[in-house]
């Protein structure tokens, strides 16, 4: 039972919400206490409402989950837990939340505010139109960035957050091609009209940009006089493999989704681990 509740919550999913601490390494305020406990505080926080949003859409969608071949094992789809108890959770979770980020600061609280009505118009209508869908998933990841930099009142580069958006986009498509190997289109609205061929195509293409994005953002002057240094390009072998490596995941037809198999792939988490030590290196030892 107990299993269910935690199950429900996907703790699994909380790593996207690592996103929240890009602000404060790539302002070089790693090491300053009070700023490092209101990012850690942001993370927990998206955590919770993430997990609220999860939540909902589970309740929403759980007539198309069960008769979906992998997500009709879902607590709420199976039948496990209540909708009206899950439902109660969500919304504790949801006001807990949203409550201590705006005390927290008066620009962190309208950031969550506006991640949670864009998960719930997604998971009402955005998530059914193909393309608006993953724009959607994007910009959630964007307001993670964002609500990160808000609460510890710091800029963030425009390519940082191009970077963001690609890389969520990039992310959303692997997904996408991973629920179109394990069901067919019928089972979503967004996967009408889309082939493992086309998808491929947009995954390269979005894997591409990304790439430019994260190099013009390593190169551009503002970060170069930033960083006192051009060695952050070296960090970009470490994204196209850990983009590489998890379209190889995702083309897999099996039962963990993509966000499981990347946080269970050794080879991923230690490029992961890699990328960010050698960042964190370059951004605050070296120059």
């Amino acid at each position: 039972m107990l299993g269910d509740w935690i199950k429900l919550l996907r703790p699994r999913q909380w790593t996207k919400n690592l996103f929240v601490l890009a602000p404060l390494v790539f302002a070089r305020k790693m090491f300053e206490p009070r700023l490092l406990a209101l990012s850690l505080l942001a993370f927990v926080l998206f955590c919770v409402l993430s997990s609220a949003v999860y939540i909902i859409n589970d309740a929403i969608d759980i007539e198309e989950d069960r008769r979906h071949p992998l997500k009709r094992n879902r607590p709420l789809a199976a039948g496990r837990v209540a909708v009206s108890h899950a439902l109660l959770l969500a919304s504790v979770l949801a006001a807990s939340s949203l409550v201590i980020a705006w005390l927290i600061h008066p620009l962190f609280g309208p950031v969550m505010s506006a991640y949670l009505a864009l998960n719930i118009l997604y998971s009402l209508w955005l998530k059914k139109v193909p393309i608006v869908d993953l724009v959607s998933i994007a910009a959630g990841f964007v307001l993670r960035v964002v609500g990160g930099a808000e609460v510890i009142q710091v800029d963030i580069s425009r390519w940082l957050v191009l970077c963001t958006f690609c890389l969520a986009f990039f992310l959303g498509l692997g997904k996408r091609h991973h629920e179109l190997l394990t069901s067919n289109s019928d089972s979503r609205r967004s996967l009408a009209g889309l082939s493992p061929r086309s998808l491929t195509r947009w995954e390269y293409t979005t894997l591409v940009v990304t790439m430019l994005a994260y190099l013009a953002y390593t190169m551009d002057p503002e970060t170069v006089s930033k960083f006192n240094t051009h060695a952050l390009a070296l960090t970009s072998p470490f994204c196209l493999v850990g983009m590489l490596r998890y379209l190889k995941l995702v083309h897999r037809k099996t039962d963990l989704t993509p966000t499981d198999a990347l946080v269970t792939d050794l080879p991923s988490v230690l490029n992961v681990l890699g990328w960010g030590a050698t960042a964190v290196g370059i951004i605050y030892f070296s120059g």
